[in-house]
């Protein structure tokens, strides 16, 4: 074997890893021993090696029930084929397509937005998924304690302490 890349190998099956993308091109050469003619052949087989693309949907971030989140993916990066397509899966059973898209969420929760972006080659490394986390914030609850009566002038006093955020 000779792999287009300097490397090669005596081995009748081998595995090759490429270090860098490009277009390669694998050479088989098989002998019979002596020095007959016709005791070879060899076969060349063409070999592309590329960088999936990056899908980029944008940094973790925290947000409050209902409240409206943009998601862009235009900062993602082709490889050697533009990126055709852009799929978001918000993490709650929705799912939108294109670069840009908007979104809410109504439940306070955690959520993983996931990106995945397809470019138009027939390259087994044609898509690339990165995920953006989503923290829905439970707004916190204020406890006041008991009512309170008082006559003017008298000192009352006040505990919030019982109040508390579920997620922190």
């Amino acid at each position: 074997w000779a792999f287009g890349d300097g490397g090669s190998s005596l081995e009748p099956v081998i595995v090759h890893r490429y270090s860098d993308p490009g277009r390669y091109t694998a050479r088989l050469e098989v002998m019979e021993p002596g020095m007959r003619p016709g005791r070879g052949d060899a076969l060349e087989v063409p070999v592309h090696v590329r960088n999936a693309p990056v899908a980029a949907p944008g940094s973790d971030t925290t947000v409050a029930p209902g409240q409206v989140l943009l998601f862009d993916g235009t900062g993602s990066i082709a490889s050697d084929s533009p990126i055709t397509r852009y799929r978001w899966n918000f993490g709650d059973g929705t799912m939108a397509d294109g670069a840009i898209a908007q979104k809410s969420f109504a439940s306070p929760g955690r959520y993983r937005a996931v990106l995945r972006v397809e470019d138009d080659s027939v390259h087994p490394c044609n898509f690339g998924v990165e995920t953006r986390r989503i923290q829905v914030n439970f707004p916190p609850v204020a406890e006041a304690g008991t009512d309170q009566s008082a006559i003017v002038g008298q000192p009352l006093r006040l505990d919030g302490l019982a109040s508390y955020d579920v997620d922190g």
